[in-house]
């Protein structure tokens, strides 16, 4: 995915959007992500408390000098130089618990592509661009869908987990459903189905 916005519906817990943000985040250059625990001591590979590190072999020492000698390499990203991300996140969550919890995590993980909206969908995005549609888990899934549907026809795709959709769609939308990995494991909590507006028909 080269970009585009997601926009995750009744966000709760923050999934599939944290952990798709935390991919994106990563995966662009090898990029690092803030520690969620900014007080923890790094890693270190002594043997024992106060023992010094051992002294590089030769061969060690060579090839350090040979690559001293090199020309110099653009330094790495820190943890607090985080590039944007390609793809932007907005989480829509009505329980203002739960969008503080989120903010937490987004805050934590530095995932400055995330954005949390505290509200009811569609009101609080309805002059939002979206491209991909996400809801797991709501409690009305009729309502969402209809709320949806305006993003669907200017080319947003919906990737919904509600049951079949095309009971409550008309004919101008292809539902097509997914069938995954997790589907066929019995991993995945009902069914998935992919809604986006029909083209050229």
């Amino acid at each position: 995915m080269g970009g585009g916005t997601i926009l995750d519906i009744g966000s709760g817990s923050g999934f599939p959007a944290i952990p798709l943000a935390i991919l994106f985040s990563e995966g662009k250059g090898g990029n690092e992500i803030a520690s969620p625990h900014p007080g923890s001591a790094p890693h270190n590979n002594t043997t024992g408390e106060g023992e010094a590190p051992a002294e590089p072999s030769n061969k060690i020492s060579k090839d350090l000098d040979l690559a001293a000698r090199q020309e110099p390499r653009p330094p790495a990203p820190t943890t607090n130089e985080i590039p944007k991300s390609p793809v932007r996140f907005i989480l829509v969550e009505r329980s203002e618990k739960k969008a503080g919890f989120l903010r937490q995590v987004v805050g934590d993980f530095g995932l400055a592509a995330v954005n949390v909206v505290l509200g009811e969908f569609p009101h609080v995005v309805k002059d939002q661009k979206v491209d991909f549609i996400t809801a797991r888990a709501v409690e009305r899934p009729e309502k969402v869908l209809k709320g949806v549907m305006p993003f669907v026809t200017t080319g947003a795709v919906y990737i919904c987990q509600s049951g079949d959709p095309s009971r409550w769609l008309r004919g101008m939308f292809h539902v097509e459903p997914i069938v995954d990995g997790w589907s066929e494991a019995g991993f995945r909590r009902g069914s998935l189905y992919c809604v986006r507006q029909k083209t050229g028909e």
